[in-house]
């Protein structure tokens, strides 16, 4: 009986926005044992299951992690024993910078890092050669390094709304079919440039 009314007033709290992460800490401080129903309810916030621990064999196994809009200012280092994703969204954070250990994400395809504070591109997105697209619009980038030819797998490039001083040089980035640069000021003679060297990619001015 006990048990049944703990697993009531966990899901009633995980159904609330306002209690969800105090339903978390009862589950932890309290050692309260739960249904299957609660465990997906739990499921539902996979920063939380990591933050507390909780569903580790599910959040494991994860290939897509959405962790958008959580005021995250550091990049969160209990995702780092994930290394199956393949994709990865951290935008409308205040991230900065990345960690060096951001390489052990070896499968990593997709990744979002839209709507921070980024002012000087992340050297550590270079390590994540399987990425094929990489979201970086509204930050405050000013320049690409050349560097970025590192990124060889690369099909789609968001760049949207930094202040970018010119077109980045990314005629060696072959496979590149996509390249989103509205919001920054591009040149005719730019970007008939962008066309000469990739043919094959669509520019959004």
């Amino acid at each position: 009986m006990i048990f049944l009314k703990n697993n009531s007033k966990i899901l009633t709290l995980l159904k609330s926005d306002a209690s969800i992460e105090l339903a978390f800490q009862l589950i932890l401080t309290q050692k309260i044992g739960f249904n299957k129903e609660i465990s997906q309810e739990l499921r539902k916030h996979p920063y939380l299951c990591i933050k507390y621990g909780l569903e580790t064999a599910y959040i494991s196994q994860l290939k897509k992690l959405y962790l958008t809009r959580l005021q995250l200012n550091e990049f969160p280092s209990e995702i780092l024993p994930i290394q199956g994703l393949t994709q990865l969204n951290l935008a409308h954070n205040q991230l900065d910078k990345l960690p060096p250990d951001i390489a052990r994400f070896t499968q990593l395809e997709v990744l979002n890092l839209s709507a921070n504070q980024f002012s000087v591109f992340p050297m550590e997105v270079l390590k994540l050669t399987k990425l094929k697209v990489l979201y970086l619009g509204n930050n405050q980038l000013q320049c690409l390094p050349a560097e970025i030819k590192q990124l060889s797998n690369l099909i789609a490039l968001d760049l949207s709304h930094n202040p970018l001083g010119g077109m980045p040089k990314l005629e060696s980035l072959p496979k590149l079919k996509e390249l989103v640069y509205q919001g920054n000021l591009m040149s005719k003679g730019a970007l008939a440039m962008v066309r000469q060297y990739l043919p094959n990619c669509e520019v959004y001015t």
